[in-house]
């Protein structure tokens, strides 16, 4: 069942890769398409793609595209149940699909998403454009990666130090001199011991 749910997920994520490749790339292509089986131009402002600006219907073939590419795929890599494959397609995939670009429409939409996408796609645009190198780029990824990760092992070490050995707090100046001005009280004596005094007086 864990299984399952694992590829289920995976195929979510796909789904979702597939939903801003479609935005960044498909949407022209569609336009191409668009003018080729129509007679009239695409309204203007419209943002229309193969999945993006479709509703769920529309999205299902091609969801089924995708899924019989993947299953072509994972047959070639040494599946050899096509039929199997299929089925696991149509229970996991295409609903995995579905769902992938349902949650990546909303993220898109949301304002709080929608500019961190939009800095990705100008970052692609740049490394596409020659503006930036890719080595520079994995470079830059993989210090902040290396800095984060030692960041976080400094603080835990940190918290384990602390709590193997606590700081002791020194008193205030307040307080010692209350405890030197603050009488000694007399110790007081065991029952044996004031017996014993009592038997020397007599």
């Amino acid at each position: 069942m864990i299984e399952l749910l694992l590829y289920f997920g995976v195929f979510v994520i796909i789904g979702g890769v597939f939903y801003f490749l479609d935005e960044k790339y498909g949407v022209e292509k569609y336009k191409s398409w668009w003018k080729f089986t129509h007679k009239d131009p695409l309204p203007e402002g419209e943002v229309l793609g193969f999945i993006c600006g479709r509703n769920t219907g529309e999205r299902v073939f091609p969801a089924s595209i995708i899924t019989l590419l993947i299953c072509f795929v994972l047959h070639y890599l040494g599946e050899h149940d096509f039929i199997s494959l299929l089925i696991k397609g149509s229970f996991l995939m295409m609903p995995g699909l579905l769902i992938g670009f349902a949650l990546a429409g909303l993220i898109r939409k949301n304002p709080k998403f929608s500019p961190k996408v939009e800095a990705v796609f100008k970052a692609i645009d740049r490394v596409e454009d020659g503006k930036v190198d890719i080595k520079d780029v994995v470079r830059d990824v993989a210090t902040e990666a290396r800095e984060f990760g030692e960041k976080v092992v400094d603080s835990v070490t940190r918290g384990s130090d602390s709590k193997a050995t606590p700081i002791q707090k020194s008193p205030s100046p307040q307080e010692e001199t209350e405890a030197v001005m603050k009488p000694s009280q007399p110790k007081e004596k065991s029952f044996g011991e004031a017996l014993k005094a009592f038997k020397s007086r007599g």
